[in-house]
């Protein structure tokens, strides 16, 4: 089996990013490879990197870890908002408000994972 596992680089003035630190130090286990994905915090650049990617590599499965200020734990997305909506800019300066990440999506998407296990 063939997984992807990305984090981000540092933002937001932080020297690291707690999100690649942890995929960083993943090993994987025997019968599973992995390919670690470092992703530039930049709307227009990070989803074109992951998409070529899976294209080159075809995962089985893709995990993408994020940051999410104040949270204690690790915390799985149930709902996956369809919109750009940032309280600082991405590392090339770019501010969104509310701007649709598909342009002709669904105002959300929901997993199928269970999460709440």
């Amino acid at each position: 089996m063939k997984r992807i596992w990305t984090g981000f680089e540092p933002f937001g003035g932080n020297g690291f990013n707690p999100s690649w630190e942890a995929v960083n130090a993943l090993q994987a286990p025997e019968g599973i490879e992995i390919r670690k994905l470092r992703l530039p915090v930049v709307y227009q650049k990070a989803p074109a990197l992951l998409v070529e990617a899976m294209r080159e590599w075809v995962p089985d499965a893709v995990i993408c870890v994020g940051l999410a200020d104040g949270r204690s734990e690790v915390t799985p997305e149930r709902i996956a908002v369809n919109a750009m909506d940032e309280t600082i800019p991405d590392n090339e300066g770019f501010f969104p408000h509310g701007d649709p990440i598909v342009p002709d999506g669904p105002a959300a998407y929901f997993t199928k994972l269970p999460v709440h296990r």
